[in-house]
């Protein structure tokens, strides 16, 4: 597999750039060729006439591109030249396959391409190409994921040349489209591919949720209260015509499986919503970010280093604009350099967004670089791993802190700070002081969401068992209440030796305790409550020697509310202290 790199200038036209191409051993003797390219002009009679040319010319070449991302600030450098790049498989191929969204939606496009994809063999990844700002790639994205949840998902909503404007396409060597879904499916029994990604912001201040979304697609109230008053409330930005600048620093965060993803607001509406171009959705929950040049610059150092050790033949890399309006254009370009020193030829895209989804999670990206190495065929006998190392960062560390990586580097301590006391303070909330365990709150809590979950599974499997120490009030009276807390401790240690690690237990009040049993029939949980009371009977409790407990159990039932369960089994346990104590009673 080999990968070369071309930029069409007045030094290299698009006729001398095919000559070169058609004279290339790598392009006579591969088994497939791909041409991707990315191309900063937005006419479309233009890119049309080029594309006609490289298929005239090279009809090996199968021809896959879009648009990109201009510049979004007066400051910011993007590329206005074509970059055409070369990828030559010897072994692996790939089938290209283009949409017009125009004739069908989305999801649509994404079911045709799952079946598409379950034709072939060895499919190892997904290069992913949409147009229009307004055409989201997560519908397609949540086809992928359900029909082919291991295979990786990459690539890049095509950009345009003024913000503002959408005149975003995608395209092949013989169609063009603004409202299109273009993909390449990389296949090979041979082929690998690695794909990494940097985010490198970090969350601040509390979590939010978006509570209004409109139809077309700006988010309208977070925490009930217009959108853009977080940034007036937190930034004091008001929205203008500098509101993008003013905001791209500080993007928002929100879950997607295991990854961190951001979300950059580029547009704002006269009733106070705001819009990203990777859309969120109602219910999401947001925070504010931040970060320092240095922990770009050092996650994509970390990044490179570990693409490195795949060693690729190939790299393609999808970044966001937001990175160079925040770094600047020097070090934003220093995370292109890391990468070079791989695979000197490799190709990168600037879009409206990124694209990454792997089994680890991921969708329509902002704010990051995504990366993506190929290679046919084992590593090479001998390879040896070259560290990347960025002198000038390591440099940078000695030399003088500008103010705002210095508050910058407060505002991370003291969030830091505030976050571990709000942890340690939830942790004092749930738990009951004395024993460790769940409070009455949290258990009351926990039971709601699990008959949630079991209603929604269609699962009715769980248990539930109440029990308190017999004549418990006789101990205090004997011993003291020192006694008898220890006696609590010690009896929440000894249940917890004989329950399953995802059991939850927890205080119920006094000397009465709670254990939630999932995944239990009521024989089983009724089994379980029997090993519980025969441990405690044969356990000698500090000061006191022996004690009993009684246990009441039940099963969750369809229609089952948390106080439901908790009356029946409350009614349970006071039928085994009528029966005598030390005993077990369930109610169906």
């Amino acid at each position: 597999m080999f990968q070369k790199t071309y930029i069409l200038d007045e030094k290299l036209t698009p006729e001398e750039m095919n000559r070169m191409i058609a004279a290339d051993p790598h392009y006579k003797s591969c088994n497939a060729c791909l041409m991707q390219v990315y191309e900063p002009s937005c006419d479309r009679d233009f890119i049309l006439s080029h594309m006609k040319l490289q298929r005239d010319t090279l009809p090996k070449a199968s021809i896959v591109g879009m648009t990109t991302l201009g510049p979004i600030s007066p400051e910011t450098e993007v590329p206005h030249n074509p970059m055409i790049a070369m990828l030559y498989f010897e072994e692996s191929s790939f089938d290209t396959y283009f949409f017009d969204c125009h004739d069908m939606d989305s999801r649509e496009a994404g079911r045709q391409l799952c079946k598409a994809i379950a034709k072939t063999e060895h499919v190892r990844g997904v290069l992913l190409l949409t147009s229009c700002a307004m055409l989201s790639p997560t519908p397609v994205i949540e086809e992928l994921e359900m029909a082919h949840p291991d295979i990786s998902v990459f690539g890049a909503q095509a950009g345009t040349e003024v913000l503002g404007n959408d005149q975003s396409m995608v395209f092949t060597s013989d169609q063009i489209c603004d409202m299109g879904v273009l993909a390449v499916v990389f296949y090979g029994e041979n082929l690998h591919i690695s794909t990494d990604y940097n985010l490198g912001w970090r969350p601040i201040g509390k979590e939010m949720t978006v509570t209004e979304m409109s139809d077309d697609g700006y988010v309208m109230t977070i925490d009930n209260a217009p959108a853009i008053d977080v940034y007036r409330t937190y930034l004091d930005v008001e929205p203008d015509s500098n509101f993008f600048a003013n905001v791209c620093a500080f993007p928002m965060l929100t879950n997607s499986g295991k990854r961190l993803i951001a979300r950059v607001p580029t547009h704002y509406s006269p009733e106070g919503g705001i819009q990203c171009p990777a859309m969120l959705s109602k219910g999401s929950k947001v925070r504010l970010s931040f970060t320092k040049p240095e922990h770009l610059l050092s996650n994509t150092l970390a990044s490179a280093n570990k693409m490195a050790e795949f060693a690729p033949q190939a790299i393609m890399l999808f970044a966001c604009v937001n990175r160079r309006v925040y770094m600047g254009n020097k070090r934003a370009d220093r995370e292109f350099v890391y990468y070079r020193e791989i695979c000197p030829n490799l190709s990168f895209a600037y879009g409206f967004g990124e694209i990454l989804r792997t089994p680890q999670g991921g969708e329509l990206l902002n704010s990051t670089i995504v990366a993506v190495g190929f290679r046919e065929g084992d590593v090479p006998a001998g390879y040896v791993v070259k560290m990347i190392v960025d002198a000038e960062q390591q440099n940078e560390h000695t030399t003088y802190k500008l103010l705002s990586d210095r508050l910058a580097t407060f505002l991370e301590a003291t969030t830091n700070e505030l976050e571990a006391t709000i942890a340690e303070l939830e942790c004092l909330a749930q738990h009951d002081q004395l024993t460790g365990i769940y409070n009455r709150r949290r258990m009351d809590e926990i039971i709601t969401q699990r008959l949630t979950q079991g209603r929604r599974r269609n699962d009715q499997g769980l248990a539930l068992l109440m029990y308190d120490i017999d004549h418990f009030k006789r101990i205090n009276d004997t011993y003291g209440h020192e006694v008898g807390d220890i006696a609590l401790t010690e009896l929440t240690r000894c249940v917890k030796s004989v329950i399953r690690d995802d059991d939850a237990i927890g205080r119920w009040g006094g000397e009465e305790f709670l254990v939630l049993a999932s995944n239990a029939t009521l024989v089983q949980a009724t089994d379980l409550a029997e090993r519980i009371r025969k441990r405690v009977a044969i356990t000698p409790f500090t000061h006191i020697g022996s004690m009993t407990v009684s246990v009441g159990v039940t099963c969750a039932r369809e229609g089952d509310s948390a106080a439901t369960l908790f009356a029946r089994v409350d009614a349970a346990l006071y039928d085994a202290k009528r029966n005598g104590r030390n005993c077990v009673v369930a109610r169906s």
